[in-house]
This record gives C-alpha cells, sequence and structure tokens, in this order.
C-alpha cells in the first residue's frame, strides 16, 4: 500500500473515531459529543494533517474518552495503532504513547499497568470500555 492509500484510510479511521465517539462520549452536561472542532479539523485538514496538528497542540477533547473508559477513541490511540503508526515520526508516536500512559497513570494505574494497558488499546484488537 502507497503512502497516499495509507493516509486515506487513515483519514477514513479518523471518521470512524468521530462516529464511534458520537455513539460513546458525553460532553460535560451528559449530551452526546458533537465534536464539533473535530469535524471541522479533519474537513480543513484531512486526517493525518490534523492528527498531526493535534499531537502539536495542548490535548483539547483528550479528557472525555479517556474519564468514561474509552481511550480507544482518542487520536493518541489510533496514532499508536498499526498500521497508523508507521504515519508518524517517533516524536510524534512518544508524544501520543506520554499522553495516553500519563492519563492512566493519573487514573490510579501504576506505571506498569498503563504501559499495559496502552499495548491492549493499540493493539488493533476491538476494544470495549476500559
Amino acid at each position: 500500500m502507497t503512502h497516499d492509500e495509507l493516509a486515506q484510510r487513515f483519514h477514513d479511521a479518523m471518521h470512524h473515531l468521530y462516529n464511534q465517539s458520537k455513539v460513546h462520549i458525553r460532553d460535560v452536561r451528559g449530551y452526546v459529543w458533537n465534536g464539533s472542532y473535530f469535524t471541522r479539523g479533519l474537513r480543513a485538514y484531512g486526517g493525518l494533517v490534523y492528527a498531526k496538528r493535534l499531537l502539536q497542540s495542548r490535548p483539547n477533547g483528550f479528557s472525555l474518552p479517556i474519564a468514561q473508559g474509552y481511550p480507544n477513541l482518542t487520536v493518541e490511540a489510533l496514532v499508536l495503532t498499526p498500521p497508523w503508526d508507521q504515519l508518524f515520526t517517533e516524536k510524534e508516536r512518544e508524544t501520543a504513547r506520554t499522553r495516553l500512559i500519563a492519563s492512566f497513570v493519573k487514573g490510579g494505574h501504576s506505571d506498569e499497568a498503563a504501559r499495559m494497558k496502552l499495548q491492549q488499546i493499540t493493539s488493533g484488537e476491538p476494544h470495549s470500555p476500559q
């Protein structure tokens, strides 16, 4: 598969992430998360460029899926999941990895348990709430 084909499939995976988030994630008021910023970013930049931009900025919206037991519904998890991981630099993957591990530790996991959880959600297997 060419880089462009993989990038297009990643873009599709970002749309799938958005659609799954609408099903499972609630905003702070308990309403279905609408992800308006996320969809605008996808339309404006495309999935790959938008994911890279999100990794360069403060994690905005990252805490909702984590707090609700869906770390697999984060861009960071998608970035670390094969085959998408090959679209990102080591620095970008490390940013995603660090954010996820820190969120798990903050949630009460040991560092070792956080790393195991990261491995589980980025294995490419289907996920249920963590």
